[in-house]
């Protein structure tokens, strides 16, 4: 992933340590970019991350790091 200019909004989610994170924010706001920058900054940990549709798990599985389950 190309380094980011990160907001200070996505800032405290890219560097917590949480096992739980809920990120809300309007459509377009940068959420899922905030959460490719969680799970590289969080790489050694696995996570799941859940699509709506089969063409949105597959844009995700080419987007998030390999510690990064995608499944519909």
């Amino acid at each position: 992933m190309p380094s980011m200019q990160w907001t200070e909004e996505q800032l405290p989610a890219i560097h917590s340590f949480a096992k739980k994170l809920l990120v809300q924010a309007f459509a377009g706001t940068g959420k899922t970019t905030t959460l490719v920058g969680y799970a590289t900054h969080n790489s050694s940990v696995k996570m799941l991350y859940l699509c709506y549709n089969k063409a949105v798990e597959i844009a995700a599985k080419n987007r998030f790091p390999r510690n990064v389950t995608c499944k519909t």
